[in-house]
């Protein structure tokens, strides 16, 4: 009588088996998020664990993978996205968010370019960075974000992008923006005048401001101060008076927080 039989059966059970939990943990993880994450500002995001609903070891794993493939600039799914999933990554996480050691509350990496923040919630929803001792903050939460580049010397950021050639075609395009947004350009909506500037020496960058390093349009020419074409997260203050709607440029956040 031939053993294969039962042994590919065993197999195909410890596989199902194994795919079952998955499964489950996925589903723990998006209940755990869907209950637990709090509004934050673009391209970032905020958790609030609770001390009495803590999830179990494999849970608290894919919750960790899931935000730090959602906020880093590495290519979602890769593995440079995840951490390369080191256990020693996502044991800190996880002991970080998970704890209620007061010490452990301290601003840290963990790899994937995301740096993570403990921050104090009102109950209204008000986030601040610290805690003054006078406000009655009624919770800790941590909020992830991307980390700033490394300054180079030779080498631009790769957060800064140049798109004069491109707005010179004046032809609609579509650009990937530091792995985290896509934008959809309408160079024809725009004044003459900056089409010329991009075909005469000027230039029109995409770059990263604000602490959570969104991405920002400027126009810069003949060593005048920076003119802001678009952008994400700006003030309306930060505009040039009738200079431009935000029909010419649409961002797009494509980052996904679910499962692979």
């Amino acid at each position: 009588m031939s053993t294969t039989a039962p042994l590919i059966s065993r197999l195909h059970a410890a596989a199902s088996h194994i795919s079952q939990h998955c499964d489950r943990v996925e589903a723990e993880a998006t209940e755990y998020l869907t209950a637990f994450r709090k509004p934050s500002p673009p391209s970032t995001l905020l958790l609030t664990p609770s001390n009495e609903s803590i999830p179990t070891d494999d849970v608290q794993r894919a919750v960790a993978l899931r935000i730090i493939r959602f906020v880093s600039p590495r290519p979602w799914g890769a593995p440079g996205s995840e951490a390369s999933r080191r256990s020693s990554s996502l044991r800190l996480i996880s002991s970080k968010l998970w704890s209620s050691n007061s010490e452990s509350q301290q601003t840290f990496c963990a790899g994937s370019e995301v740096i993570w923040r403990p921050v104090f919630l009102r109950a209204d929803g008000h986030m601040r960075m610290d805690h003054d001792g006078n406000t009655p903050w009624c919770r800790q939460g941590w909020l992830a974000s991307r980390q700033p580049p490394i300054k180079r010397t030779q080498v631009l950021s790769p957060c800064v992008r140049d798109i004069s050639a491109l707005l010179a075609q004046e032809t609609e395009a579509e650009l990937l923006w530091d792995n985290r947004y896509v934008l959809a350009l309408r160079p024809r909506l725009l004044p003459t005048k900056i089409l010329y500037s991009c075909r005469s020496g000027g230039s029109v960058m995409i770059i990263p401001h604000g602490r959570w390093l969104l991405p920002k349009i400027v126009w810069r020419h003949a060593k005048q101060k920076d003119i802001v074409l678009g952008g994400v997260g700006l003030d309306v203050r930060d505009m040039p008076t009738g200079c431009l709607s935000s029909a010419w440029v649409n961002f797009r956040w494509i980052r996904s927080l679910e499962a692979i």
